[in-house]
């Protein structure tokens, strides 16, 4: 069968692949992958496909065996710049960057990092496809480099505005659990982005179709049905069995089509390598040499090393065999890696390993890549000569940061490492494989590297390389949320450095370790800071001084010692101030305004906070800036100032420089928070998710509690029964939280309302635990609404309306008119059920102006909803608004008929032909039904109509 012949059952994936490829030909391109087993023609098709397509091709093939990082990357653009000469010349920095993997660009700039190397990559991309609409054709991925695969989601994004599309073909049995392409696939489909072919086997009936083209007739159907049966359909195996059986001559012309020789000798093979063996048992013994030779040189076979092992001679052979094809000048390949896999699978060992040895040599000697020649050395069981090689290779992957790359060159070279010898090489490699496991995120793996790098040391009198060990350590253990280790660490740390007399490390190192044992030992954790302080002030570290200052203050404000504990935060930052350290300063301000925010004092709150963000602007303290304003954020939304809240926090999330998770799981929560209270649910769960699980990573004890808590309260609007109240309720927390008194008011109204006693019990409990301990208004306040809340289940509506207004006057002293609101909301409630109902109406009635202003509509539908259960005109009270807002869950007239032929399944434009409305109008009517209902589809409108009850009524 020749190349060029069409193909055979293939005509939907030539149609989708004819598809993508036109797109990119007008500038929409992309990533496409092409998925299926080894042979069923991926590469044939993609061939078949561009070639139709009218676009520039260029393409690389990744080796099975080890080579460089960005390989098939810098095969495309060297094959380019044979082509274009010229054509790759970039701006300033880029073109030196882009030499670290094209050399033949120039001279590469080493301390360039990962960011200017993809963004080299895609200069060099897009000038290609700006030259020419282009395909590139990646093949066997299942082969490439770590490196080159955490580079494609990156190119798949910015070639969607190029005419560029990047095809990327690979073996679908050769991704096991953990292979790097199993990580791409996830990562595209995140962005929306996977699209992915899969080529499947022929059937019986096209099996014969193409058995017939290499045949040159119909197979009869005896040999039809062996041929299927031996092939499967795999169409590399049906053209190879079919040309074997052909060259052996004993096939023979029957009455129904071509049938094998009746009493031949020669069998259906039953494997690959049985079907290579007969297609090359007649070859010259130097056809021989060079099959065998080739075979172990690879895919791509370069003549001069051919000819440098003496194989050469019989290079015509195999080519005019088929088994080999001309490729560029002076290479020539396999016809498919199968033939050549099977060849080096059927060449005797001892060839095969003498083989390994004189290519590992002559590659070591020409300067090749030394993964590659340290791949022969392997192979010929010669560990010693790869070592080194290895060692070599793991530095050069970390030269263009393909750290992924590294760790798997030094993981190899340690499993070759002899025992007993050349320890301090070894640590010096193990301490590589940890930071490049670091590096790429595999944590686990990080961790094992310098807990073994550790041990190796044990006994050694240099301290200060243990220190800088176990801060690695610790940071390792950080990264995992493992607290605890990580607090310990950093205590080995701190004293290697004591004891290395590298005072200011180890007070830097105290300080940490006091961070991460406050919560489970408060004790230990002032020990810790007690040598960070004698430690910074032996070596005159005033900022580490300060630094000292700021956490203790911080833990001694949270234990309960308020004073005490700001006074110590304000003599650190005279401290930072006075010596111009601007960290410390930071430090203190953002200290200054966190506790002030737990104790409930807002106003106190946002102006330290707002100072520390004028500070660390004016003194480019970007990430510390981004950390204070999410903190200012949440402020913000304590105190009422909900719109402005969430503006900051939506501004931090799209500001693309944003990496700190702590600012993130802050915005977060902000935006989670306000879009709860304000009935936007659906929305309000996806955020809240998102910053408990950042909570759960970073271990921001606070967060995680009010993104539960949050949670709980979309629970509870959804008319979902909440579990998550009691866990937070009752959980155990030494430190005070800023959450928590809102989150026992929230359990305890609606354990309440719901009629939940235990609940409602498990939060007065809790509360009386907590308030003394710490005794702001805010906790205070807490307590006095939980008693009131038990006093209205034990139905002592007198005792609720005293609790309740305590709680009430307790939180006038804080500037939080949501919390206020709800508990005024309940003191109306209670004091109409003990009658006072004038009172009672007059509060409620505060209560629901509030939450209006607020835009809690939830809050408000409910507290309208108690008002006019108490029998009070909603009309004459609220107004007509807020009447029609309870019945018809704030739709208009028109609104609610729009809702009810869209409940039915009517489209828009159906709707405005009953309605007589125009098309356009009818869908800024469902724009403002979705967002009164909190809703984002029509489907889930439709869902909230029936729990608000409003579609009871006939539709029009």
């Amino acid at each position: 069968m020749r190349r060029g012949d069409p193909m055979v059952g293939r005509e939907r994936e030539l149609e989708q692949l004819a598809g993508v490829i036109s797109a990119a030909a007008t500038g929409r391109g992309g990533l496409v992958l092409l998925a299926g087993e080894a042979g069923v023609g991926k590469t044939r098709l993609a061939e078949a496909a561009t070639a139709g397509g009218g676009l520039a091709t260029l393409r690389a093939v990744a080796d099975q065996r080890s080579s460089s990082p960005y390989a098939p990357i810098a095969a495309v653009l060297r094959e380019y710049l044979r082509r274009e000469p010229g054509g790759l010349e970039l701006d300033g920095p880029l073109a030196g960057t882009l030499g670290a993997i094209v050399p033949e660009l120039g001279p590469a700039i080493s301390a360039a990092d990962r960011e200017t190397l993809v963004e080299a990559v895609r200069g060099a991309l897009a000038a290609i496809a700006t030259r020419s609409a282009t395909v590139i054709l990646l093949d066997d991925l299942q082969w490439a480099d770590a490196a080159t695969l955490d580079l494609l989601p990156s190119l798949a994004e910015a070639a969607e505005e190029w005419p560029l599309l990047v095809i990327g073909a690979y073996r679908s049995e050769e991704i096991p659990r953990g292979h790097p392409l199993r990580r791409l696939r996830v990562d595209l489909r995140r962005a929306g982005r996977l699209t992915e072919i899969t080529v499947a086997r022929l059937d019986a009936d096209e099996t014969a179709v193409l058995a017939a083209r290499v045949l040159g007739g119909e197979p009869g159907p005896m040999l039809r049905a062996a041929l299927y049966d031996r092939t499967q359909g795999v169409p590399f195996f049906v053209e190879e069995l079919a040309a074997a059986l052909q060259a052996g001559g004993r096939l023979v012309p029957g009455p129904r089509g071509i049938e094998l020789e009746e009493g031949s000798i020669v069998p259906i093979p039953e494997t690959l390598r049985d079907m290579v063996r007969l297609r090359v048992e007649g070859l010259s013994s130097e056809g021989r040499r060079a099959l065998e030779a080739s075979a172990v040189v690879g895919v791509f076979v370069d003549l001069d090393l051919l000819t440098a092992l003496g194989c050469d001679a019989g290079v015509g052979e195999l080519v005019d065999l088929g088994v080999l094809r001309d490729a560029q000048p002076g290479t020539v390949a396999f016809r498919h890696d199968l033939v050549r896999e099977a060849l080096h699978a059927d060449t005797p060992w001892q060839r095969r390993r003498s083989l390994h040895r004189d290519v590992g040599r002559l590659l070591e000697e020409r300067g090749a890549e030394p993964a590659l020649a340290a791949h022969h050395w392997l192979a010929a069981r010669e560990p010693d000569r790869a070592r080194p090689l290895l060692v070599r290779a793991t530095r050069r992957s970390c030269d263009v940061h393909a750290y992924r790359d590294a760790a798997a060159s030094a993981r190899t070279a340690l499993e070759a490492w002899p025992d007993g010898e050349d320890e301090p090489g070894r640590l010096d490699l193990l301490e590589e494989l940890g930071r490049c496991a670091q590096l790429c995120g595999e944590l686990s793996e990080a961790a094992r590297a310098w807990e073994e790098v550790d041990a190796g040391l044990d006994g050694t009198s240099d301290r200060e390389r243990v220190a800088g060990v176990q801060r690695r350590l610790a940071t390792v253990y950080e990264l995992q949320g493992a607290s605890p280790k990580a607090a310990a660490a950093r205590t080995r740390a701190a004293e290697a450095f004591e004891a290395a007399d590298v005072l200011a490390e180890a007070a830097g190192d105290w300080i940490v370790a006091a961070g991460g044992l406050w919560r489970d030992d408060p004790v230990a954790a002032h020990g810790a800071l007690d040598r960070a302080h004698a430690a910074a002030r032996s070596v005159g570290r005033s900022d580490l001084e300060s630094e000292c200052l700021s956490l203790r203050g911080f833990m001694v404000g949270r234990s309960g010692r308020r004073e005490e504990g700001f006074e110590l935060m304000r003599s650190a930052l005279g401290l930072a101030l006075d010596n111009h350290h601007v960290e410390a300063a930071a430090t203190a301000y953002w200290a200054l305004g966190a506790l002030a925010n737990d104790w409930a004092d807002y106003p106190a709150a946002q102006s330290a906070l707002d100072d520390a963000v004028a500070h660390c602007r004016n003194n480019g303290l970007s990430e510390d800036e981004h950390f204070c304003l999410s903190c200012l954020a949440m402020v913000l939304r304590n105190r009422g100032e909900w719109t402005r809240a969430e503006g900051l926090a939506r501004d931090l999330l799209q500001r693309t420089e944003l990496e700190d998770g702590a600012s993130s799981a802050h915005a977060l929560l902000t935006l989670g928070l306000v879009a709860a209270a304000r009935g936007f649910t659906s929305r309000a769960r996806r955020h809240l998710r998102r910053s408990l699980a950042f909570a759960r990573d970073l271990g921001l004890a606070g967060v995680e509690e009010e993104s539960a808590c949050g949670l709980a309260l979309v629970d509870e609007l959804r008319g979902v029964q909440p579990g998550g109240w009691r866990a937070l309720v009752t959980m155990r927390v030494e430190q005070m939280v800023s959450g928590r008194p809102r989150t026992l008011r929230l359990a305890a109204t609606f354990g309440a309302r719901r009629g939940d006693t235990e609940l409602v019990y498990a939060c007065a409990d809790a509360s009386a635990s907590w308030a003394p301990r710490f005794g702001s208004a805010d906790c205070l306040a807490a307590l006095a609404h939980a008693l009131g809340e038990v006093a209205m289940v034990e139905r002592d509506h007198a005792t609720a309306a005293e609790q309740f207004a305590q709680a009430f006057d307790r939180l006038g002293e804080i500037d939080a008119p949501f919390e206020r609101a709800l508990t005024q909301a309940r003191l109306g409630t209670a004091l109409t059920a003990a009658g006072d109902r004038a009172m009672g109406v007059e509060r409620m009635t505060g209560a629901y102006r509030t939450f209006r202003k607020l835009d809690a509509r939830p809050f408000a539908h409910r507290t309208a909803a108690d008002l006019e259960a108490s029998g009070e005109s909603l009309d004459e009270r609220l107004g007509r608004r807020a009447a029609r807002d309870l019945e018809n869950g704030g739709l208009t007239r028109r609104e609610l008929e729009i809702l009810r032929l869209v409940a039915v399944g009517r489209t828009n434009r159906e709707i405005a032909s009953l309605l007589f409305l125009s098309p356009r109008t009818v869908d800024m009517h469902v724009r403002s039904i979705l967002a009164k209902l909190g809703c984002r589809t029509r489907t889930e409108a439709t869902g909230r109509a029936h729990e608000l009850a409003l579609l009871e009524s006939a539709a029009p």
